[in-house]
């Protein structure tokens, strides 16, 4: 309780550590707390009785867009989502007309933080967007170009003519790349000797054994997985090596974030594969023996299709 000394009134207060509520909906009503509290901590001011304004509403760009999303994709039909139908979400619009709207960090006096904080989203969204197209148009180039996986062949076999050394490449070198490595080395017989094939991964922590199931799957080929220990993809050995074979269009993206420099020399191990119907090799990390070995024939397949460029 607090009581007024001059009127002897107590009165029930919430200490709270924090403002509470939309800041920015107050302010623009008219009522600026912190600046009222500064006034009285610091300058000592005791506040006037503040006159505001009603009917106003206050937005967060960034949120509401994101809710936006998920209102539109939301299953309109399950009684357990919470959906606004798209009239009433449109009418909102008469709030800006009537000029009753504003928005959280979009502010005449300050507009810096909201155009940045904009700037950002539609970057990070469009982002995705463009993510999704390269997606879409490797897979597109991959099934439909009659001439892709020839191109891919003979750009594969000047490479590695040129830069004897093959580097497999996945996630955290303990399943798919380790196995497409060893794989080769056991094909070729002995042959390797004037070609250097060596996997890798993109997860910092080393030397990591495969997991019993990448193990178990591995021995179906007669390859021994037990002694191995992850290895970390790195500038010396991208900038070495003349072909570099990732697994999956994430792969793909990061490789190239992390090495510009490997565009001319990356290629998709699953586009080497006899018409598959994607030209990636998803991850079995966490699957069961069948997942694993379903991988690995996806992986021995691709690899015996390398043979004989390998050994031209």
């Amino acid at each position: 309780y607090k009581q007024d000394q001059e009127t002897g009134e107590s009165v029930l207060m919430e200490i709270n550590g924090r403002f509470w509520g939309s800041l920015p909906l107050a302010i623009a009503a008219g009522v600026d707390f912190p600046g009222l509290l500064f006034d009285m901590l610091v300058e000592g001011k005791k506040p006037a009785e503040n006159k505001y304004r009603y009917h106003l509403f206050a937005r967060n760009p960034v949120k509401d867009l994101d809710w936006l999303k998920e209102n539109i994709r939301a299953d309109k039909k399950d009684p357990f989502k919470i959906t606004v139908p798209m009239p009433k979400v449109i009418a909102e619009i008469r709030h800006i007309a009537l000029l009753r709207e504003r928005w959280d960090t979009i502010v005449l006096d300050d507009p810096k933080p909201g155009v940045r904080q904009l700037s950002k989203y539609f970057g990070e969204n469009l982002r995705g967007v463009r993510e999704k197209i390269q997606h879409k148009s490797l897979e597109l180039n991959y099934r439909f170009n009659p001439f892709h996986r020839k191109n891919a062949e003979n750009r594969f076999a000047k490479l590695v003519k040129r830069q004897p050394f093959i580097a497999f490449v996945c996630k955290g070198n303990i399943c798919r790349s380790p196995f497409a490595d060893y794989y080769l080395r056991a094909k070729l017989n002995g042959k390797a000797d004037t070609i250097r094939i060596d996997s890798y991964g993109l997860i910092e922590r080393v030397d990591r054994p495969s997991p019993d199931n990448a193990v178990e799957a591995a021995q179906d080929y007669g390859i021994d997985m037990r002694s191995h220990r992850s290895k970390l993809l790195t500038p010396k050995v991208v900038q070495q090596a003349g072909a570099v074979f990732i697994m999956d269009i994430e792969l793909y993206r990061r490789v190239l974030l992390m090495f510009p420099e490997s565009k001319n020399k990356l290629f998709f191990l699953g586009s080497f594969r006899n018409n598959a119907p994607s030209l990636e090799i998803i991850d079995p990390y966490g699957g069961d023996i069948n997942r694993f070995q379903k991988i690995y024939r996806q992986i021995s397949e691709a690899v015996e299709n390398l043979l004989p460029i390998t050994q031209k």
